[in-house]
């Protein structure tokens, strides 16, 4: 092969273009983002639709059938599920795995505006939702207070939220739970007959008096002034001063008819801290973002905020994603390095050479660090999956260079080769085997990258790293292991003196080695001189295999149908039971 002559006659180029590759690998290392799973998004859109005062019924007649059959026709679409209840509608579309979502949700909000046409006026704009698994929360925040347990929301708002919203990758900040001020307007009805006032003659006075309203532009010199009449309420003294209308000449006030009160709204969620009554921070990511630095983002400016808020206020870290992930990230690391240094250990056992496990030292990193430079070209994270597949491909990078290694030393300490021809001859002699070998693994987890579905998004990466981290074992085999092994492998001097514990370690390796050997061939022997017995034993054993995977599809198959049956119609799985016996 010419891929070993070249290496070794040109090691300097050899070595450039690898240190290249590695440098571009670890700069592409720095900027990949951490994250738990890789990026998913389930193939669904919900759209959810909010008509106040109305019940379920005419929900489901004026809002979620029509949104039905607008929306029934939106190519890819599976399956349309809908929930009518009291002053909500829910319709979700379910589409196929892989359909492109935002071309998808492009076309359901044109159609959600031709629908709005036929709503009534009293429905609010439907709001789309998509399921992204990079959009999950990554921090949660609880905050409790004492004295400014009232204003806690408003608190958490305004010093709090806004400014964790300029931390970069953040996507959205918002606050559950808490208190929030309502003013209550409580209308005596025997007042509003007494004074021939309606409730709807005090609404649209409300809403007619707390307005802001432009009134244009004023040129003064050169000077443009923009006007506004700001009227909005600013105390619970003027909204019980609203003029709602007059009786007999006399004007009537709101704070006539109906008490005005500073008070808070109804409670639709309670979230507790240490038994104290607190608000709910949840913190987003913006898609893409890495959730470690996003996370140590937030928690440094946290530390900042603290500081500024009222002393009462206990602001602390309920949840943060980032310590799942460093967690995971570290465990999977640990068992990446472990397993790389106990695949040295067993080649210096097999080989007792200390320059070759050098070299597999040295061939393993730049085989697995190229693959952080592919995830970055393909956009992926590292992520569970990517480093799963990293500690899988550990033990099968090994496989190239050890045997390549072992025939150079072969061809070295036999033949008595220099080291340059030691090192091209037995890579090439190995060579072909050595690719065979490879690719014929390559091929089983190659189709992973074109599944589709749930599957090929979760494991896409698994195959696609797997794949490529083989192939550049297999390139790195034929061209830096042989470079490397001419360098520093040198022929065994058996007059050498050798600590004692090595030798006798040494010795009791050969021998086993040598057993091992003696009884793979016993049985390669006795299975060529009974090729024809072995041949008919062969074929009977996959014959009971098929058929006991056949027996055990059709029990395990009929099983569930007949439970299915069941559920659904007792009558139909009595008589499906019978037929099966």
């Amino acid at each position: 092969m010419k891929l070993p002559s070249f290496s070794v006659r040109r090691p300097v180029a050899t070595t450039m273009a690898y240190l290249a590759i590695v440098v571009l690998s670890v700069v592409a290392l720095t900027k990949l983002s951490l994250d738990i799973m890789p990026e998913m998004t389930y193939p669904a859109i919900t759209i959810t639709t909010t008509y106040k005062g109305a019940g379920p019924e005419d929900v489901e007649n004026q809002i979620t059938r029509t949104i039905e059959s607008m929306l029934g026709i939106v190519p890819g679409l599976k399956e349309i599920r809908s929930s009518s209840v009291e002053n909500m509608s829910i319709v979700s579309l379910l589409f196929d795995w892989g359909v492109n979502l935002d071309e998808v949700a492009n076309d359901v909000r044109a159609r959600l505006e031709f629908a709005k046409r036929f709503m009534p006026s009293g429905a609010e704009t439907p709001v789309l939702l998509k399921f992204d698994l990079s959009q999950m929360p990554v921090m949660f925040l609880t905050a409790s207070a004492d004295g400014s347990y009232g204003r806690l929301n408003e608190i958490l708002n305004d010093d709090v939220a806004e400014p964790l919203k300029r931390v970069s990758g953040i996507g959205n900040v918002f606050v559950i739970g808490g208190e929030t001020r309502e003013i209550r307007v409580n209308v005596s009805r025997r007042r509003l007959e007494a004074y021939n006032v309606g409730i709807a003659q005090i609404t649209q006075a409300l809403s007619s008096h707390n307005l802001t309203i432009p009134a244009g532009d004023l040129n003064v010199g050169g000077q443009s002034f923009f006007l506004r009449l700001p009227a909005e309420y600013k105390n619970v003294r003027e909204v019980g001063d609203t003029l709602i209308g007059n009786y007999h000449g006399r004007p009537i006030f709101l704070k006539d008819v109906a008490d005005v009160s500073d008070s808070f709204a109804e409670p639709m969620m309670i979230t507790r801290q240490e038994g104290k009554k607190s608000a709910l921070m949840i913190i987003q990511k913006r898609a893409g973002a890495n959730t470690v630095k996003v996370a140590d983002g937030v928690a440094a400016r946290l530390e900042l905020l603290k500081k500024r808020l009222p002393p009462d206020v206990n602001l602390i870290i309920a949840y943060n994603l980032a310590d799942d992930v460093k967690r995971t990230i570290s465990s999977l690391t640990s068992s990446v390095l472990i397993g790389g240094l106990l695949v040295v250990l067993v080649t210096y056992l097999f080989l007792f050479n200390l320059r070759s496990s050098i070299v597999i030292l040295v061939t393993i990193p730049i085989s697995l660090v190229v693959s952080f430079l592919f995830l970055y070209l393909m956009g992926y994270t590292i992520n569970i999956m990517s480093l799963s597949s990293i500690a899988i491909a550990i033990g099968m990078v090994v496989d190239n260079a050890i045997v390549v290694l072992e025939n150079i030393v072969r061809r070295r300490e036999e033949y008595g080769e220099s080291a340059a021809d030691a090192a091209v001859n037995g890579a090439s002699e190995v060579g072909l085997a050595v690719s065979a070998s490879t690719l014929t693994t390559v091929v089983v987890f190659l189709p992973l990258i074109f599944s589709g579905g749930l599957v090929g998004i979760l494991f896409k990466q698994l195959g696609s790293v797997i794949s490529i981290t083989l192939l550049i074992s297999l390139s790195i085999s034929l061209t830096l292991s042989p470079m490397l092994a001419a360098l520093v492998i040198k022929k065994r001097d058996a007059s050498a003196r050798r600590h004692p514990l090595r030798a006798r370690l040494e010795e009791y390796m050969e021998r086993l080695l040598g057993s091992v050997s003696s009884a793979v061939l016993n049985i390669l022997k006795y299975a060529l001189a009974r090729r024809k017995k072995n041949a008919l034993g062969l074929g009977g054993d996959i014959h009971n295999l098929a058929r006991a995977v056949s027996f055990y599809r059709r029990r395990v198959f009929a099983g569930a149908g007949l439970r299915i049956l069941s559920d659904n119609n007792k009558n139909a799985g009595q008589y499906s039971a019978c037929r099966q016996r």
